[in-house]
C-alpha cells in the first residue's frame, strides 16, 4: 500500500506539471505604441472558440495604455490596463475579433506592449466534456487522470508481489539452511551417544556436558 500511495503522489505531480506546460500560452506578440497613436491586432475566432490573453505594458509614468475589444458586432469591452492585465475573451459569434492598444493620452511617451495569447478552439461534439464539470482547457484530466492512476496501481500491485516472492523466497532459504544433512545429524547422534556415555562413567560434568550438547542439537 505504501509503494500505491507514493506512486500516486509522484502522478499528482507529474499532473501539476503537464497542466502547467499546457497553460503556457502559445504566441507573444511585442510592439511599441507611439504618443498619440494606437496599434490594433486581430483575430479570427469561430463561435465557441476562447482566447486566453496576457498583458503586460512598459513606458510613461505609469505603464499604463488604453484597450478597447470589439467583436464583430462591436465594442464589448474597452477600459485602461496598468502594468499587466490577463483575462479569456469567449467568442459568442463566428467573425473577427479586435484588440486596439490606444496611447493618444500620452503626448511624449512611447508605451511597449507584450501581448502573450493562446487560442483554444471549440471541440467538437464527439471530444466536448463540457458535462465533466472542469474549467475549460481541463477537459484533458478526465482520460489522463484514470490512465496514470491505472498504471500507478498496477506497478504497486507487482512490486508487491515481486516483494512477496523475495520474502517467500529467502524463508524457504532459510529453512533450508536449517536442516541438516542426514548423515552430519546421523552423526551427531552418534557424538551425542558418545557424550551421554562419558558423562555416566563421570568423565565430564554436568555443566560441561550441557554445554557440549548444544553442539550436536
Amino acid at each position: 500500500m505504501k509503494e500505491n500511495f507514493n506512486l500516486l503522489i509522484v502522478s499528482f505531480f507529474i499532473l501539476v506539471i503537464l497542466y502547467s506546460q499546457s497553460s503556457a500560452f502559445g504566441y507573444t506578440q511585442r510592439f511599441t505604441v507611439s504618443p498619440g497613436d494606437s496599434y490594433t491586432l486581430s483575430f479570427d475566432l469561430a463561435q465557441g472558440d476562447r482566447i486566453r490573453f496576457w498583458i503586460a505594458v512598459n513606458g510613461g509614468a505609469n505603464d499604463d495604455v488604453n484597450i478597447t475589444i470589439r467583436d464583430p458586432h462591436g465594442i464589448i469591452n474597452e477600459g485602461r490596463v496598468d502594468r499587466e492585465f490577463q483575462d479569456d475573451l469567449y467568442a459568442d459569434f463566428s467573425g473577427t475579433y479586435a484588440f486596439e492598444f490606444d496611447n493618444s493620452f500620452s503626448l511624449i511617451s512611447s508605451k511597449q506592449v507584450e501581448f502573450s495569447y493562446e487560442i483554444i478552439k471549440k471541440p467538437s461534439e464527439t471530444t466536448s466534456y463540457a458535462a465533466s464539470g472542469l474549467p475549460g482547457g481541463m477537459e484533458w484530466l478526465i482520460i489522463i487522470v484514470p490512465i496514470i492512476i491505472g498504471i500507478g496501481v498496477g506497478v504497486g500491485l507487482l512490486l508487491r508481489k515481486k516483494k512477496q516472492a523475495i520474502v517467500r523466497n529467502s524463508s524457504v532459504q532459510e529453512n533450508i539452511s536449517k536442516e541438516k544433512d542426514p548423515i552430519e545429524k546421523k552423526q551427531d547422534e552418534k557424538a551425542l551417544d558418545i557424550l551421554k556415555g562419558r558423562l555416566a562413567r563421570g568423565e565430564v560434568t554436568k555443566e560441561e556436558y550441557d554445554r557440549l550438547k548444544k553442539e550436536f542439537t
